[in-house]
């Protein structure tokens, strides 16, 4: 279930970067230039961080937003109680969290090879399938167990000069950039900002890159054609059995086991979201169960008629395009 601050700063910018004619946004990479020559620690002032010569020494481990002021660009700590987060069982996501654990633990082999460092990852599926759940716990293990930092992307140049600050000041700690609904960032800062950020000119080493997206159709094959920029596309389905079982015993545990247990049994292919609804209509509001489960089912029957088709539960997905669909496999 979403955090209601994730993302919140995403969608804070415009298109109206001035371009040079090398096709680079000029004066914020000039400004990037002449402000990480000296960045070595941070000066805070409450949340908000500016890379300086002297100062705090490092970033606390957390989620950060990245923000521009007429200083230049700084990280401002983002709310969220990483502690707090519902684990509930997911293959997918234990899967994706133990690869992106071994990626850090044999981070210095990519040096090694004169490799970029770096993996990517896009996460599909219906609204409140869990894709945001799944990137957050991915996001409290690098801050809670490896002591890493989250960017939530935005604006590209700005983002990216961020987290060039931040592997100026610790060249080797985990970091970590969700691209929340990516498909709405691209319709927002343009492709081509963005695929430049993934592997141009503005690209970062040390990172790994996660997006979500309710609509893969929508992004432009650049994307996912080629590992690099994103090395993994992977479905997340909706909640299976146990997890809706696990979630259950989590937000009404004093339902009784039979109640809980019909439950279960009648909200296969329920969203998170719906699961919510059945708990606070029958709970709270004491609406009739039978009417609620009738309403939900509809509506997330309505929900799944406008998805595009996925394949098995551990990550084949086919990506329609026109009459031509591509498989893009774990």
């Amino acid at each position: 279930m979403s955090n209601p601050n994730f993302g919140a700063s995403l969608r804070n910018g415009s298109n109206d970067a001035m371009q040079t004619s090398a096709g680079s946004y000029g004066y914020k990479q000039t400004m990037a230039e002449n402000t990480l020559l000296d960045v070595s620690v941070w000066a805070v002032t409450g949340d908000i961080y500016f890379g300086c010569p002297t100062a705090e020494p490092q970033l606390k481990p957390g989620f950060y937003s990245c923000n521009m002021s007429q200083r230049g660009p700084y990280l401002e700590r983002m709310k969220m109680a990483t502690d707090a987060i519902l684990e509930l069982p997911d293959p997918i996501c234990d899967m994706l969290l133990s690869e992106f654990v071994t990626f850090w633990e044999r981070a210095p082999r990519f040096a090694s090879l004169g490799l970029t460092t770096k993996r990517g990852l896009v996460l599909w599926g219906p609204p409140g399938s869990g894709k945001t759940s799944a990137v957050q716990r991915m996001a409290a293990h690098m801050i809670n167990k490896m002591g890493g930092i989250v960017v939530m992307a935005g604006e590209p140049e700005t983002t990216s000069m961020c987290l060039h600050m931040i592997r100026k000041a610790a060249p080797a700690r985990p970091l970590f950039v969700v691209y929340e609904d990516l498909d709405a960032l691209v319709r927002v800062y343009g492709e081509g900002r963005y695929l430049a950020m993934l592997d141009g000119e503005l690209q970062v080493s040390g990172v790994v890159n996660v997006a979500t997206t309710n609509y893969p159709e929508l992004l432009d094959k650049r994307f996912v054609d080629r590992p690099g920029r994103f090395d993994r596309v992977t479905y997340v389905g909706m909640p299976q059995e146990d997890a809706r079982a696990a979630y259950f015993q989590a937000k009404a545990p004093d339902v009784d086991h039979e109640t809980r247990a019909r439950w279960v049994a009648k909200t296969e292919g329920w969203s998170i979201a719906h699961l919510r609804e059945l708990i606070v209509a029958t709970q709270v509001l004491e609406d009739r169960e039978d009417e609620t489960i009738k309403r939900l089912n509809e509506m997330q029957e309505q929900l799944n008629s406008d998805q595009p088709p996925a394949e098995d539960a551990m990550g084949q997905v086919t990506l329609l395009r026109g009459a031509v669909g591509r498989r893009i496999g774990m």
